[in-house]
């Protein structure tokens, strides 16, 4: 495998991790793709409030999921990677399956979603 292969693989590797972080992100804080940041502010103000540990005494796994509902607030806003979010396993939503595009691979993808909204 040549130095320029090797490196478009591991490109289309960290795009599609980027993608499915991306996914989780939005999918924590139930906004969709096209939510302002006022949107996403208002969505982690109100995720907060649901699983911040202190209204959560019974729960032992509420810091875990407020820690998730702030990274995934950094990502959308700032874009701070975080990898809480790819391990936790939430499954983002998904383009829908009629679509003509492979959606499985970050190039079918980026087809889908340019015919979706542009």
């Amino acid at each position: 495998m040549s130095q320029s292969s090797a490196d478009g693989l591991e490109y289309q590797e960290t795009l599609a991790a980027e993608t499915q972080a991306r996914r989780v992100a939005m999918n924590v804080l139930g906004v969709g793709e096209s939510a302002s940041l006022r949107q996403i502010k208002r969505a982690w103000r109100k995720r907060c409030l649901e699983t911040h540990p202190d209204r959560n005494l019974d729960n032992p796994d509420a810091e875990r999921q407020f820690q998730l509902v702030n990274c995934a607030y950094r990502l959308l806003t700032d874009g701070t990677p975080c990898d809480e979010l790819l391990t936790q396993g939430v499954e983002g939503e998904r383009p829908p399956l009629r679509s003509r595009y492979n959606v499985s691979n970050a190039w079918g993808f980026h087809l889908w979603w340019r015919e979706t909204f542009f």
